[in-house]
């Protein structure tokens, strides 16, 4: 019975505390124009950042590392012999040559590489004049040799994002390319 007494005078009180809240107020509302509106309902702020995300100013590729192979003689093969049949004067020689430079990308993403400027499959000629200047001492014979050397280098590169706000991001993506470089030497023996 205690219990039921309590709870209908706090219910008395609830009630006449809400009729209280509820009474009519002296100040007249007036509803807002459409400007006020706009500026407070539909997120339009003129002191603000128009865009307050940052956005892609632009995305490229680091290199990361570089390893260049050892070089491989693939073939020798012998030139020409210089005999020198005199026996007491030395005899002076100078070859030319062409060294056959060549380079191409083996591997690697075609689409990626486009971008920093490889073409795989595409073989790069770099050849250079060499000259060889030597001497036969005398009544000996001294041949000469040309060979063929091989190397790969392999590079690895590192995709990144360069935002408005000044943050560089890395992806975490990389890409690795391979180039295959030969050359011509010419020796003597």
């Amino acid at each position: 019975m205690k219990r039921l007494i309590l709870w209908t005078v706090n219910m008395l009180f609830l009630t006449l505390l809400s009729a209280a809240s509820a009474a009519p107020l002296t100040a007249d509302l007036a509803a807002l124009t459409a400007a006020e509106t706009s500026r407070v309902m539909a997120g339009e702020c003129p002191t603000c950042n128009p865009n307050p995300y940052p956005t892609i100013r632009h995305e490229g590729w680091d290199l990361i590392k570089s390893n260049t192979s050892s070089k491989v003689t693939i073939n020798t093969r012998l030139v020409r012999p210089y005999p020198n049949p005199t026996p007491h004067t030395s005899a002076k020689h100078t070859v030319s040559y062409s060294d056959e430079c060549q380079n191409r990308w083996v591997s690697g993403s075609v689409s990626i590489g486009r971008g920093l400027g490889i073409s795989i499959g595409t073989t790069y000629h770099c050849n250079r004049n060499q000259t060889l200047e030597f001497t036969v001492p005398p009544g000996k014979t001294v041949l000469l040799m040309e060979g063929t050397d091989r190397w790969y280098v392999t590079v690895t590169y590192r995709h990144y994002i360069q935002w408005s706000d000044g943050y560089r991001e890395i992806t975490g993506l990389t890409e690795t390319f391979r180039q295959e470089n030969t050359v011509k030497y010419q020796y003597l023996q």
